[in-house]
């Protein structure tokens, strides 16, 4: 489902953005600006969903490393 809305999100929001005609500053050495556009890159996106999975199955087992070596009492402070 969010997988679903996120996609949605993405784009609305690209849609809304390439439209409206903002227009990004200009790089070091140039003086004129250009029109910002977002182009779809869907063939990261099963790269960035591991990377999401990997990433917090990671952050989650270094907080139970942490936290099996103190006592019960003082772990749920961690939480």
């Amino acid at each position: 489902m969010s997988l679903i809305g996120g996609m949605a999100l993405k784009i609305i929001f690209s849609f809304i953005i390439n439209n409206s005609g903002f227009r990004m500053p200009p790089p070091p050495g140039m003086s004129s600006t250009y029109l910002l556009k977002i182009y779809p890159a869907t063939e990261f996106l099963p790269w960035i969903a591991l990377l999401v999975m990997f990433s917090t199955t990671f952050s989650g087992l270094l907080t139970l490393l942490k936290i099996r070596k103190i006592s019960i009492v003082n772990s749920l402070t961690h939480v």
